[in-house]
């Protein structure tokens, strides 16, 4: 997706920063939203070469560059660095972090985005949270141990509510628990899911509901 809640939630947080990076910016959109609308002066990293040309078209400044040897060169270069979907991917999450960590100056700001595994998605069935596509989960615990591990204070974790788009999931998910503890398999009837689904969707209730991203916000210290 081109914006994520996630997006705008780090561009609050980076707001008032300078040179920043993003590793993993793909085609590039939130680094077009950091320039334009927060003032940064962001560029993104990314080891897709059809993603580079694709910003690169658009005039995004992304290039290609591998995050540890980007570490060994460029020490203390950047106010800010931020990564979304991008480090459940990585085999090695610490070296990711501490080749971050290198990258930031005193004080500066670190943010991502991940799959929150105390969500619902923590039910679900799916291949893609398994590796080799995911190759680690996260939670809002293991977020508040990095500070103990790396030069990092953390300043907030916040959790994203529950997208309309991902409202049916969210409810075929429940149902197929409900099922599992014993309660009547008519509870899948496509008239009581359905009724569900529009319920949550024109309260808004669903707003108040956890949805799949974690969002963390570290400064180096």
């Amino acid at each position: 997706m081109p914006r994520k809640w996630e997006h705008d939630v780090a561009l609050e947080d980076l707001r008032g920063s300078h040179r920043a990076l993003e590793v993993g910016s793909g085609t590039g959109d939130f680094v077009a939203l950091a320039r334009t609308e927060a003032g940064l002066d962001m560029e993104g990293i990314e080891l897709n070469e059809a993603a580079i040309f694709r910003a690169q078209q658009q005039g995004r400044p992304v290039r290609l560059a591998d995050l540890k040897d980007l570490a060994r060169q460029e020490i203390g270069k950047y106010d800010a660095l931020c990564s979304f979907e991008v480090l459940e991917h990585v085999p090695d999450p610490g070296e990711f972090l501490r080749a971050s960590c290198k990258l930031l100056r005193s004080g500066g700001k670190l943010a991502f985005g991940v799959p929150d595994a105390d969500s619902y998605i923590r039910h679900e069935w799916n291949l893609l949270d398994m590796p080799p596509h995911h190759m680690s989960r996260w939670s809002g615990q293991v977020l508040n141990r990095i500070q103990e591990l790396f030069p990092l204070r953390l300043v907030r974790v916040r959790r994203e509510p529950l997208a309309e788009y991902h409202v049916d999931g969210y409810v075929e998910t429940y149902i197929a628990i409900c099922e599992r503890y014993g309660l009547p398999r008519g509870i899948r009837h496509s008239r009581i899911r359905n009724g569900i689904v529009k319920c949550l969707k024109r309260s808004g209730a669903y707003r108040l509901l956890r949805g799949q991203t974690l969002y963390a916000f570290y400064e180096k210290v």
